[in-house]
């Protein structure tokens, strides 16, 4: 409870933790005496780095933006400090500190989740942009990396599969396949990237929600997530960014192909709100609920349907449908 008084009413706290947040991973590495233990330790205290913001969202909620501001600046100075790269540390407040900062801005102001959580889908959208530009010439050190890596799991693959005596054509057929999702997975990483950046702030930004009603008596303006609903003028982007990766070559094509990825995101909420409400109308059990959430994160073709039940929502109104329905029948009893 000391903990949380300190993180919650004094901004060097929280900004103090934030830091010990985001550099967990390397200090145990670093304290490890072998390199292998080092790894394991890094590994585990990872989802500890996922958490950097929420110090920063929970200060700035309970203090104001000005305190939450002050946290930010000290977890931008202490990057500075271990890393001496200035553009390290001004990575870090746009990525880690920017969002939480607006977003608890905003839910001071009465603005609900959702409304909340559009500042991180903007500046995640122009993240991407700039990303995929500075990419187009020349690749990112994180691209290189991961190309480096797949090609060494590739050649990994090969070696272990001549060992065992697989025949040539068998690790041909094999490798053709690993090219093609390494392919894939090269060819998507910026969105890929940036979307797990966003997630994680929204998971950063639902926690502090949580946390700040439990911990003070403020409340938070509410809503249902079921009738989460997508403004309708993101459409336009959608279907340009779509023509454009399917009417262009590289590099625009992949840049179409990313970006309308990334778009994908606020649709595909919204048709998991649909499905929820659809539950909802017709009082499925918990139990099949889960199932479908299961299905929805293991099979990325059912991820695809959500996303598109969600995009044609936009002109169908299935949830509209779903009232006038439920208006329609007669309760039980007549």
């Amino acid at each position: 409870m000391m903990m949380i008084r300190l993180v919650t009413e004094h901004p060097l706290a929280a900004g103090l933790l934030a830091l010990l947040l985001l550099t967990l991973p390397t200090l145990m590495a670093i304290s490890m005496p072998s390199s292998q233990s080092g790894g394991i330790a890094m590994v585990l205290t990872l989802p500890f780095q996922a958490i950097t913001p929420l110090p920063i969202f929970v200060i700035s909620l309970k203090r104001g933006l000005q305190s939450g501001l002050i946290a930010a600046l000290i977890l931008t100075a202490g990057t500075l400090l271990l890393s001496q790269e200035l553009s390290f540390s001004l990575m870090v407040f746009f990525l880690l500190a920017a969002f939480p900062l607006m977003a608890s801005w905003m839910l001071h102001r009465g603005w609900n989740f959702t409304q909340s959580a559009s500042p991180g889908f903007f500046l995640g959208l122009l993240i991407l942009t700039i990303a995929l530009i500075v990419s187009a010439n020349t690749p990112l050190d994180v691209e290189t990396t991961l190309n480096t890596s797949l090609t060494a799991i590739q050649e990994r693959f090969v070696t272990m599969a001549q060992s065992q005596g697989a025949d040539a054509k068998t690790i041909l057929e094999h490798q053709q396949s690993l090219e093609q999702v390494f392919h894939l997975l090269a060819f998507l990483f910026p969105a890929m990237l940036v979307s797990g950046w966003f997630l994680l702030q929204l998971a950063n930004l639902s926690l502090t929600r949580t946390a700040f009603a439990r911990w003070s008596n403020h409340t938070m303006p509410d809503e249902k997530f079921a009738d989460y609903k997508v403004p309708f003028f993101m459409v336009w982007p959608v279907i340009a960014f779509g023509l454009i990766m399917l009417l262009t070559e590289d590099p625009w094509y992949r840049f179409g192909a990313n970006i309308s990825l990334f778009l994908a995101i606020p649709y595909f909420f919204q048709g998991w709100a649909i499905m929820q409400k659809v539950f909802q109308r017709f009082k499925i059990s918990a139990f099949w609920r889960n199932v479908f959430y299961l299905f929805i994160f293991w099979s990325s073709k059912v991820a695809l349907i959500v996303v598109l039940i969600g995009f044609f929502d936009t002109w169908l109104n299935v949830r509209n449908h779903l009232e006038i329905t439920g208006e329609g029948e007669k309760p039980s009893g007549r």
